[in-house]
């Protein structure tokens, strides 16, 4: 989130859509008072570091106009991953970047090939803990991003 007294806690924006998110924020075009369009945020990279320390570029993800973000991948390794969310810089906002850590309990593949298994029956808590675990990273990812967007250009 921006930091700027202008503009405090509010999300870092594309230089594309500054303007109209300027307009809005300073009530300066009464079109856009109640129905702010949604601006595009800023482009935010993402690398993995596996339990063995091999790099893994996850890509490169939008924020949206609420400064949030989010990816998924599929880990093959088992232990704890160091994800870095890295934003380059605009003309309205200094770089910065931020990092958070999961942990991957076990890998249902080898050497990222599927194993067959015959067909069983999948209790109702490993799709509970699989879920939470997404929405936990979800959230960190999110955090990432709001620390991201704290960095602004004077």
């Amino acid at each position: 989130m921006d930091n700027s007294p202008g503009q405090p806690n509010t999300p870092a924006i594309s230089d594309a859509n500054m303007s109209v998110q300027m307009d809005y924020l300073h009530m300066q075009n009464s079109t856009l008072l109640n129905a702010h369009t949604d601006c595009i945020g800023v482009p935010v990279t993402l690398t993995a570091v596996d339990p063995n320390g091999n790099s893994i570029n996850l890509g490169t993800v939008t924020s949206d106009s609420s400064g949030q973000f989010a990816s998924s991948f599929t880990p093959t390794t088992a232990g704890l991953y160091t994800i870095y969310a890295t934003f380059t810089d605009s003309n309205s906002y200094y770089s910065s970047y931020g990092e958070t850590h999961a942990t991957v309990a076990s890998s249902s593949t080898s050497a990222g090939i599927p194993t067959p298994t015959a067909a069983s029956v999948v209790s109702n808590s490993s799709l509970l803990y699989g879920i939470l675990a997404g929405v936990i990273v979800a959230i960190i990812l999110g955090l990432i991003a709001v620390f991201i967007a704290l960095r602004k250009k004077p």
